[in-house]
């Protein structure tokens, strides 16, 4: 019994040790996670200096856990104030903000006091609030943190210093500078006695004190701080945590070189801080708005408009993600309305600049806003508008900024520009000198800004007919624009090839072509016409540089444009000193200023084609090349789309802009490594091919080029042939044009009501035009061919309906009219050079035609993910009729008819063919030629949207030597300054075919069915394309009646580019095998029956 008493005690010793060592092995675990949690700050630290964000984030949380359970609400508070801080620090800016919110509601709930607890929750609150835009609710909270922590802390402690410094960024925000730099300045003064992270605090301070001075405008004092500033980061680590801390420098110093208007170096800086912001754990979320935004703003001081414009975009896209309602979100639509305003899209520049109004505040952003409305006003006329804008302006920016600071300048030269647009001179001098006075003291003498007032000075006293005075403030804008040059004498300019010239170059040397032609018109001193001449091929260069470094055609327009602008001038000065020196050279210079004034962009692009260069970069890269533009063409013509529609999807326009920015940033890399392969390939799209007239003359045989050059005061005529270079001026004023678009119109509307009233304006119209555009001229038509070369409206006219003299009766008979088509073939070219490209050699199509003509069934319009929106659209029985009739006669060619006409099969075969015959409905995008489109049979079809859009006609790779667009309005199209007309037939052109029929206009169905056919077997003939054209016009005129001859119904169709014959057209017959058969069969007849014969004479 003993024994087993003492047993059971044993055992209940046993277990009072096991449960006491139990107890205490358990108080052990929980007293490690109390120290766990308590701990939470040192703990997380560690793991984020690893990188183990992970890890971090779930201490702060299982803290949290434990704090709330054991009602610790205290500790409760203050950890969810560091989970709101560590989610901020990896830039979870949204969830940063629902943690602190949470965190001040419960410290009040819990009616906490602890100071330094609050004014920590206040400092983040208030620094999100600067990271959302909010800068007006960020200045209280960070005051009252402020406040907060002056309850325990002295005023310089060191706890304070980030707080100081964030209320300073505050204030610098909402431009109250001098309590930025109150603020700023007493954070970097609660640094004396800090010892850990001091360096890392004060770079930052420095760099936020540099972009307040950089905001009140001493870039001096900007400078030296982002300098101190960077040297200070450079000092410290920099692992993958700071990458975001350094790219903010090099962000910042990139704004201060834009500013200065040194930007290249503001590219570089800012590529710097690109690079390293995408290698940040979350680049969504980091500056690269900021970054994109100055890359758009620095394209858009460069002209690259488009690009500026995709650059804005990415930006805005990614702060409303950000932050729907984020601040600069407005200054980045005032930039995109700006481009509008460039594009002279001015009722979509105000859209934009409206848009960007916060009445709520005035800011730099605010400002600009209110000078772009002024500017857009001006143009569009409403003047008091534009008055009422710019001198708020001025008012505005000096109560901010005081009298001497960039904005105000700006203000008072937008200012003086709409003074001087009303003539009011002598005020707009005034504003002009006031600006240039402010930048001079700004920015020194060697900056954009500074030229930018020497040229609207001197753009004044040319107004002034001062012409010396003129003279001496381009010359002044020149040598603030030339770093190395300095010689104050206008004669002179600078003798070495300028690299990377600035946009404004353009309109100094321009400007001074202009001030010293006028300066010999009034002293009659010859060397004043030739300083005039020297700056105007000094503009020519410039132009050629300025075009090669911009990314898209959509750019170059912007600059065709201003070239136009300036063309007339050139041209005057040239034919002047030809005119009396009568050399023969200045001649020749006359005409290739006329050429380089039409089409530059369509001679680029055709340039562009890798095999026209030589093959100056490998076939891969030129193959990545032609698809990148492809894709990007793509997404523009979704978006272009989408925003057309009545109800456009912002998410889809969003998703395809991205898609667009970073094809565009796969076109820059590319562009880096074709420049290290071949420095010079992208000067050789603008460069200096055009023939001389010498050499167009030793090309041309048996035909006259007329090329016409319209200007505001005179239509400049050059005419070349083999034996003849002359030059014709005639002058005409602005009722020239309206005589123009009233013939056009005319002949387009064909036979009216009033059949009487018709006639008779038509041929008074007509005889008009002959009378200025062809008289002049017609006795150096030595031959009976003509090349036309349009220049603007002119491009629409069909020459051959031009009439030699009125008729002797007067009832409406259009068939006898003595049109010039009846003694003249014409043919006509965009470029006088453009038909005369030498080809490559290219295999020759197997195949000599393909013809497609679909069915036109009226269905629903659809808009679904694989088709896009198209018209209901009639049907035009008479196209497929066409083409049968053509290829009955022709031998090799192939139909693809109604539903069978596709687009993906015309993608797949039109390279197998020597001739294209494409009779389709058409329609014109004149917002964006290069949407125009062919519309393909409806047929659903899984890759293809049956629209052929010209930027993918561009990008076909064709070997036909001739292409006929049987089609509406295929040679029509919006007419471009510089350009000309925007036609579906300038794809054909660069896509590798020389000649094009096309039509100006909707062409009769009965009168293609009948015109076309002809045309074709004029073609079988041997005749070449031009005139088989003229012949099938003038079959057509001999077999109509006197009013089916209006020149509505047989003039649309116009021949334009290269001119040989098609020398393998044959009639279809019966096949050469069978033809073989035939033969070999008959002859053994008739060898059977002459034997038969001589064995019957035998018997």
């Amino acid at each position: 019994m003993r024994r087993l008493l003492h047993k059971t005690h044993t055992i209940r010793m046993v277990l009072v040790v096991f449960g006491l060592m139990l107890a205490s092995t358990c108080f052990i675990f929980a007293s490690q996670k109390i120290n766990s949690a308590f701990d939470w700050e040192n703990q997380t630290q560690k793991f984020e200096k690893s990188g183990d964000i992970k890890s971090a984030k779930k201490i702060y949380e299982d803290a949290c856990e434990y704090f709330l359970k054991n009602k610790l609400y205290k500790e409760y508070v203050r950890c969810i104030t560091g989970l709101a801080t560590f989610e901020k620090n990896n830039r979870e800016y949204a969830i940063s903000l629902q943690m602190i919110r949470t965190a001040d509601s419960l410290y009040f709930r819990y009616k906490l006091d602890a100071p330094l607890l609050l004014g920590e929750i206040n400092h983040l609150h208030g620094t999100l609030m600067i990271i959302f835009g909010n800068n007006l609710s960020a200045v209280k909270l960070l005051e009252s943190a402020i406040q907060e922590k002056r309850k325990s802390l002295s005023e310089l402690d060191t706890i304070l210093s980030v707080t100081y410094n964030n209320l300073g960024m505050a204030n610098s925000n909402l431009e109250q500078f001098s309590n930025a730099i109150k603020y700023i300045n007493l954070a970097i003064n609660s640094l004396e006695h800090q010892q850990n992270n001091k360096l890392n605090l004060l770079a930052k301070f420095h760099e936020n004190l540099g972009i307040t001075f950089a905001r009140m405008g001493d870039f001096s004092k900007a400078r030296d701080y982002m300098f101190r500033s960077l040297s200070e980061k450079l000092k410290l680590s920099t692992s993958k945590n700071d990458y975001a801390n350094l790219a903010s420098s090099y962000v910042n110093l990139g704004q201060i070189e834009t500013t200065l208007g040194n930007l290249d170096s503001a590219f570089h800086y800012l590529n710097y801080a690109e690079n390293l912001l995408t290698k940040t754990s979350n680049p969504e979320s980091s500056d690269l708005d900021i970054v994109y935004n100055h890359k758009g703003n620095i394209y858009s001081l460069q002209g690259d408009y488009e690009k500026a414009l995709v650059y804005y975009n990415k930006s805005l896209i990614m702060l409303r993600r950000k932050s729907p309602g984020h601040s600069r979100i407005k200054e980045i639509e005032m930039n995109i309305g700006h481009i509008y305003y460039v594009k002279q899209d001015y009722a979509k520049s105000v859209e934009y600049f409206l848009s960007s109004l916060d009445h709520t505040t005035i800011s730099a952003s605010q400002l600009k806003t209110y000078r772009n409305l002024g500017k857009s006003m001006e143009a569009l006329g409403r003047l008091d508008e534009a008055k009422d804008f710019l001198t708020m302006a001025i008012r505005l920016s000096e109560q901010r900024y005081g009298k001497e600071n960039f904005e105000v300048a700006l203000s008072h030269l937008h200012y003086g520009n709409l003074l001087k647009s009303m003539n009011l001179l002598a005020e707009s001098h005034k504003h002009y000198s006031t600006a240039l006075q402010i930048n001079k003291k700004l920015f020194g003498t060697k900056n954009r800004d500074v030229a930018d007032c020497y040229l609207r000075l001197a753009e004044l006293e040319l107004q002034r007919k001062n012409y010396h005075a003129c003279l001496q403030n381009y010359q002044n804008a020149l040598i603030a624009l030339v770093e190395d040059f300095n010689d104050a004498n206008p004669s002179t300019n600078p003798n070495t090839n300028i690299q990377s010239p600035d946009y404004y170059l353009m309109n100094v040397f321009a400007g001074k072509g202009e001030a010293f032609f006028e300066l010999y018109r009034k002293d009659k001193q010859l060397k004043d016409l030739y300083l005039s001449f020297n700056n105007y091929k000094l503009y020519a260069s410039v132009v050629n540089q300025i075009r090669s470094k911009l990314s898209s055609d959509e750019s170059n327009l912007v600059i065709s444009s201003r070239l136009r602008e300036l063309l007339g001038g050139a041209l005057r000065t040239t034919t002047e000193l030809y005119k009396v020196t009568d050399d023969s050279y200045y001649l020749s210079e006359a005409f290739m200023f006329a050429e380089k004034g039409k089409s530059a962009i369509l001679l680029a692009e055709v340039n562009d084609r890798e095999e026209m260069l030589g093959n100056p970069i490998p076939a891969s890269m030129a193959a990545e090349s032609k698809q990148l533009r492809n894709n990007i063409a793509g997404y523009n013509k979704l978006i272009h789309e989408e925003l057309k529609s009545t109800a456009p999807n912002l998410n889809k326009i969003d998703l395809w802009r991205e898609k667009v920015f970073a094809l565009e940033k796969d076109q820059e890399e590319l562009a880096k490594r074709i420049k290290t392969i071949n420095p010079d390939y992208l000067k050789y799209r603008f460069g200096d091919k055009i023939p001389t007239p010498k050499e167009l003359q030793q090309l041309l045989h048996n035909e006259t080029i007329l090329e016409y050059t319209l200007t505001n005061e005179a239509i400049y005529t050059f005419v070349v042939n083999p034996d003849t270079f002359v030059l014709n001026i005639t002058p005409v004023d602005s009722k020239f044009k309206e005589l123009v678009a009233s013939y056009i119109d005319n002949i387009r509307h064909g036979l009216l009501a009033d059949a009487q009233l018709s006639f008779n304006s038509f041929i008074d119209q007509s005889h008009q035009l002959y009378n200025i555009l062809i008289k002049p001229n017609y006795k150096y038509l030595m031959s009976e061919r003509l090349m036309i070369v349009p220049d603007g409206i002119l491009g629409y006219i069909p020459f051959e309906t031009l009439i030699k003299q009125l008729p002797e009766y007067s009832t409406p008979d259009y068939q006898h009219l003595n049109y010039l088509i009846k003694d003249r073939s014409i043919r006509y070219s965009y470029l006088a050079s453009l038909p005369f490209i030498e080809w490559p050699a290219r295999k020759k199509p197997d195949k000599t035609f393909v013809g497609f003509a679909p069915l036109y069934v009226q269905t629903e319009p659809r808009n679904n993910d694989n088709l896009e929106f198209r018209p209901v659209l009639n049907d035009i029985p008479g196209i497929r009729v066409e083409v049968q009739k053509i290829a009955e006669g022709i031998s090799g060619s192939d139909l693809f008819l109604n539903e069978n006409a596709t687009e993906a099969t015309f993608k797949k075969i039109s390279g197998e063919y020597e001739i294209l015959h494409l009779a389709l409905h058409t329609l014109v995008d004149n917002d964006n030629p290069m949407f125009s489109k062919m519309i393909f049979s409806n047929s659903p079809d899984s890759t293809e949207d049956q629209l052929l859009n010209t930027y993918e006609i561009y990008n076909l790779d064709l070997s036909a030597r001739l292409a006929v667009l049987s089609s509406c309005n295929t040679g029509s199209g919006r007419l471009v300054s510089g350009e000309g007309v925007m036609s579906l037939a300038r794809g054909f052109l660069y896509a590798g075919v020389p000649s094009v029929v096309m039509t100006l206009w909707e062409a009769e169905d009965d009168v293609a069915t009948g015109m076309m056919p002809s045309f074709y077997e004029n073609l079988k003939q041997g005749q070449e394309i031009d005139q088989a054209l003229h012949n099938a016009k003038l079959d057509y005129l001999a077999s109509a009646d006197r009013l089916r001859s209006h020149p509505y119904f047989w003039s649309s169709y116009v021949m334009i580019g290269a001119n040989e014959p098609i020398t393998n057209l044959k009639e279809k017959g019966i096949p050469v095998w069978l033809i073989t058969i035939g033969i070999f069969t008959l002859l053994s007849v008739i060898g059977y029956l002459t034997s038969k014969k001589i064995t019957q004479n035998k018997k």
